[in-house]
């Protein structure tokens, strides 16, 4: 039984490499690529796996890249199904300057998607949906998908009573707030656009998600802040996370694996406390490997042990 499906719109394959010095006009000089299957969904999907929960991931593809997509997730033995599109999926790259440790991330736009296409992927993720026991909506929405697209589908999980997490930022976030979700993973950034404040002060963040919750916007926000670590707030519940000391090689897939985190805590039923730190630790694992390398599963004990968690 598939414990998770997680839609990806606007996957990616990720190409990392490193180079001395990155110097304007200059050739640049790099390491051997590495290609790994990328976007929000996708990502949290191969996390899962890794925690040993059986995910399935939709995701469009498209052209020559949507085969290389294709073939990276049958490697590494994560069970997905590509959504069919005219356009090529697009590509992501990632550049580590060896001689500060400072990552350039350089995003490419997505291809669009028809209405025709659309329709598919909606039909495909109600379909699988109804299979789950939670349900994934992460990452960027491409052009010609609607922008209330989290929306609709939030309003059908809730109708068929599947659990659903968003991890979205824009006019994404903005629809799927206004139907209501059962966790919402917005970063700092992604939330100052929402509400259109500054949020630089730990008071007005608490606030917000706070209020949030009362609105009924989600049943659980988790805010992650970086180096900061994280706020959880739920219904009498506001707590404040500390990450493990942990030496940053990449944040690839850093957000994707909080997400995976907490998921894989509420798939074992266990509290909301114990799925952030779990949340945080998976987080750790992610940012300490460079783009590619895996973490193990065992390796998590000692990093959940070093997240503190206050009650605020």
């Amino acid at each position: 039984m598939t414990d998770v499906v997680t839609l990806t719109l606007n996957p990616c394959v990720d190409v990392s490499t490193a180079t001395p010095q990155v110097t304007a006009t200059r050739k640049l000089r790099c390491a051997a690529p590495v290609r790994t299957p990328g976007g929000g969904g996708v990502n949290v999907a191969r996390y899962l796996m890794r925690l040993g929960h059986s995910p399935l991931a939709l995701h469009t593809q498209g052209g020559h890249t949507g085969e290389v997509l294709a073939e990276l997730l049958n490697h590494k033995g994560v069970p997905h199904v590509g959504l069919p599109i005219a356009q090529d999926t697009r590509e992501s790259l990632h550049v580590i300057e060896q001689s500060t440790g400072q990552e350039f991330r350089f995003v490419m736009p997505g291809p669009a998607m028809s209405s025709a296409e659309w329709a598919v992927a909606r039909e495909s993720f109600e379909a699988h949906a109804r299979l789950a026991r939670w349900a994934v909506l992460s990452g960027s929405l491409p052009p010609g998908v609607p922008v209330d697209a989290y929306g609709q589908l939030l309003r059908w999980c809730r109708d068929n009573k599947v659990s659903a997490v968003v991890d979205a930022s824009g006019e994404a976030l903005r629809h799927a707030l206004a139907v209501g979700v059962t966790l919402v993973k917005p970063s700092l950034e992604e939330l100052r656009a929402y509400s259109g404040q500054g949020l630089y002060k730990l008071n007005e963040q608490i606030e917000l998600v706070q209020s949030l919750v009362a609105q009924s916007r989600a049943q659980v926000v988790v805010l992650s802040l970086g180096r900061q670590g994280a706020l959880l707030a739920a219904k009498d519940l506001l707590l404040q996370a500390t990450p493990a000391p942990t030496h940053v090689v990449s944040a690839v897939g850093a957000g994707d694996s909080l997400v995976a985190g907490l998921v894989s805590g509420l798939l074992q039923d266990l509290d909301l406390p114990s799925c952030l730190r779990l949340g945080m630790a998976v987080s750790a694992a992610t940012i300490a490997q460079p783009p590619g390398m895996a973490w193990k599963k065992e390796d998590l004990g000692t990093l959940q042990s070093q997240v503190k968690l206050q009650v605020l």
